[in-house]
């Protein structure tokens, strides 16, 4: 028996220490990851785990995250917080993925724009929600500089439409001076 029983400690000891280095690993991986993993309610007031990237990125210590009721949805972008908010109860209520990009006001006043994936934990018991939130500022800056140079063309491109024609303008009235 006792060997039996030796045995069969061996065997559990090999198990557990393969589980706890699978898991080291799974841990290596999502704290690597430079995106914002999280886990929460499906009212999004309560995280229960975010990952070390939301500190990097917006400055807001991973702690806050889990112990501030509603502290994501006070900290999106006035704006986009009704936005936010519909798309987590879309999840939650049609069990389907949602993406969106939305704004969040960093610790240092900032805007970041992030594209964020969310979709209901299956199986769970109360409804939880984990999301991907991926930062986009740089694409947004790029899109807003390009929009804003597309709208300087057009003003560009009126106003020589706009001289062009008093251009020709004055070409029919100097035509009709030399003739007289």
């Amino acid at each position: 028996i006792a060997i039996l029983t030796s045995l069969i400690d061996r065997r559990f000891s090999a198990q557990t220490l393969e589980l706890e280095l699978g898991e080291q690993r799974y841990r290596q991986l999502v704290e690597s990851a430079q995106v914002i993993l999280w886990r929460g309610s499906a009212d999004t007031k309560d995280f229960s785990y975010i990952n070390q990237e939301a500190e990097e990125l917006l400055g807001y210590p991973a702690e806050k995250w889990t112990t501030t009721p509603a502290f994501w949805i006070d900290r999106s972008h006035p704006e986009d917080r009704a936005f936010v908010a519909s798309f987590c109860k879309a999840a939650a209520e049609n069990r389907e993925p949602q993406r969106f990009e939305h704004r969040m006001i960093a610790a240092d006043g900032s805007a970041v724009w992030l594209k964020t994936s969310v979709c209901l934990v299956p199986g769970s018991e109360e409804k939880e929600l984990v999301g991907v939130m991926t930062d986009i500022t740089e694409r947004k800056r790029a899109q807003e500089a390009a929009e804003a140079g597309d709208r300087e063309k057009s003003e560009l491109l009126a106003e020589i439409h706009r001289l062009n024609s008093q251009l020709k303008q004055e070409n029919t009235r100097m035509s009709g001076e030399l003739e007289v």
